[in-house]
């Protein structure tokens, strides 16, 4: 098994999904509600929604200068809650590099009284089976193939930019100890390609599995409609850069302009920074 990278937010969010699924979580309502000191600061018209398709406007949930530890972000941004949104929930969207799992991870904590961790392994990847780990216990440390820098320079920093999100995490702060503990909900997810395709063909596969519906209700056909808060609209940008340019949510009838393509293999809007020795 790998770091996984941003691979790690789908099943952030499939967690949130489990719980709209039972009625505990609804999307639509304010992050507040589950949250209150989230509210402050202009946020208390951020809905679940807003979280789950970037739109909250929240890339960063720290000062600039602290934006390159996401460790101490996931540690520290309980209590102080987050600044207040850089645009109007759900009129754009922009990328929530880190940001993304930390609130979606907080608000599934705040419910369950789990951490993002313990409740994925609970109630998604045992019952599917999946060797996919949020933050990696100590046991499973001899099984991990570690990241490796890719060869040649980062590509230069995309001029179209604007707003920074987040941390540049390099292939070597992976090797640590303290980011395999860390269950950062975001880019900490360890598995391998078996575990990534058992996990997300519950979605393909429209809520259910071999042995029955994994979602009975179907939350899932409400995230694929044409909302345009459903929708991302994220620029490319390489990894050492972590800037995004937030843009308003395309529709059927009204697209905005063509993010910037993602260069070289990974996720929209990420550089492939990293590859690694095996799967």
């Amino acid at each position: 098994m790998t770091n996984v990278w941003s691979t790690t937010k789908t099943m952030t969010a499939l967690c949130a999904l489990v719980l709209a699924d039972r009625t505990e979580l609804d999307l639509y309502a304010p992050v507040a509600k589950y949250w209150p000191e989230f509210g402050a600061a202009g946020k208390d018209r951020i809905e679940v929604r807003h979280l789950l398709s970037h739109t909250a406007g929240l890339p960063r949930l720290g000062p600039a200068n602290d934006a390159g530890r996401p460790v101490r972000l996931g540690e520290g941004h309980r209590s102080a809650g987050p600044p207040a949104p850089r645009w109007e929930p759900g009129t754009a969207s922009g990328y929530h590099r880190f940001t993304h799992g930390f609130l979606i991870g907080e608000v599934i904590r705040r419910i369950c009284q789990q951490s993002i961790g313990a409740y994925f392994a609970d109630q998604i990847a045992t019952r599917l089976d999946a060797d996919f780990h949020i933050g990696l216990a100590a046991e499973h440390d001899h099984r991990v193939s570690d990241v490796v820098p890719a060869p040649g320079p980062a590509p230069s920093a995309n001029p179209h930019v604007a707003i920074p999100v987040g941390a540049y995490v390099t292939a070597q702060d992976t090797w640590s100890t303290q980011w395999r503990r860390a269950a950062i909900p975001t880019a900490d997810g360890y598995g391998n390609a078996r575990s990534v395709a058992a996990v997300q063909s519950v979605l393909a596969a429209g809520g259910r599995r071999r042995r029955g519906a994994f979602f009975p209700k179907q939350p899932a056909a409400r995230c694929s409609t044409n909302s345009p808060t459903a929708l991302i609209s994220c620029w490319a940008y390489p990894s050492d850069s972590a800037w995004a340019t937030p843009s308003t949510p395309a529709t059927p009838q009204s697209r905005q302009p063509t993010p910037t393509p993602a260069t070289g293999e990974g996720e929209a809007g990420h550089w492939s920074s990293t590859i690694s020795t095996h799967t």
